[in-house]
């Protein structure tokens, strides 16, 4: 399932950390930047595995298009 959640923060690589950090999850090895200020990260929370991928948002949308 694909779900869109804002995480503000200064990066993507910080972004990824941040969400991480808020849902709980411990992160399973590092955050992978990718150009163009994108990032990657594994993490595991409650005997499940999720993979994270953050990319800049539009700053022009309003906070509940962004699935907040």
């Amino acid at each position: 399932m694909d779900v869109a959640h804002y995480v503000s923060a200064d990066s993507a690589e910080r972004a990824a950390s941040l969400f991480v950090q808020q849902e709980s999850g411990r992160l399973l090895g590092g955050i992978s930047e990718l150009p163009g200020d994108k990032a990657t990260a594994t993490a595991w929370r409650d005997g499940r595995v999720f993979v994270v991928f953050v990319q800049r948002g539009d700053e022009a949308l309003p906070r509940s298009a962004h699935g907040v």
